[in-house]
């Protein structure tokens, strides 16, 4: 019988393991090819370390303004300044938030529109710190560290945005659709 025959047959390490690799396999449809990725992984890891630099930027700021605040001189007039000044550290934060979760999406599901829209929000991000660098009431060397941090970060990612928007846009997937 033709059970039998099939029973007959040698068992090999290859006709045990067949049906696991089609289970464990990546679905494909065989009639396209696999397509490259075209994520960029260094712009991927500048967002994540970027990503604690802003958490520890806007501790570290914070804490200056307390210290600012509580040892140097700020007549009445400045005592408002002083209250802008504290209160954009925390829109800049919520603004490099929006800005790197922008860039992310955008880089990891290879999509324009999300890094042009990072691209854009880097403009503020970079005119806020250059104000933390040089215009605000006083500026201590340690406002001028984290400051420039912040400023090669954001150069950096715009540089390779760039590269990975011009890279996303000559990909050949994307003048087919």
């Amino acid at each position: 019988t033709a059970a039998a025959a099939a029973f007959a047959k040698p068992l090999t390490a290859a006709a045990l393991l067949a049906p696991l690799q089609s289970l464990l396999a990546p679905p494909r449809d065989d009639h396209s090819p696999p397509q490259k990725m075209l994520s960029s992984l260094p712009l991927e890891i500048l967002f994540y370390f970027n990503r604690w630099w802003d958490a520890a930027f806007t501790i570290i700021t914070t804490v200056l303004f307390i210290w600012k605040g509580n040892n140097l001189p700020y007549s009445e007039n400045m005592q408002t300044i002083l209250g802008f000044e504290v209160a954009m550290v925390f829109v800049l934060g919520l603004l490099e938030w929006a800005r790197l979760f922008l860039g992310s999406q955008g880089n990891k599901t290879e999509q324009v529109g999300p890094l042009v829209w990072m691209f854009f929000l880097s403009l503020p991000a970079a005119v806020a710190n250059v104000y933390y660098l040089h215009l605000q009431i006083y500026v201590t060397r340690v406002d001028l560290v984290v400051n420039i941090v912040s400023l090669v970060f954001i150069g950096l990612e715009l540089l390779l945005a760039l590269l990975t928007i011009i890279t996303f846009a000559k990909s050949p997937s994307r003048a087919s659709s």
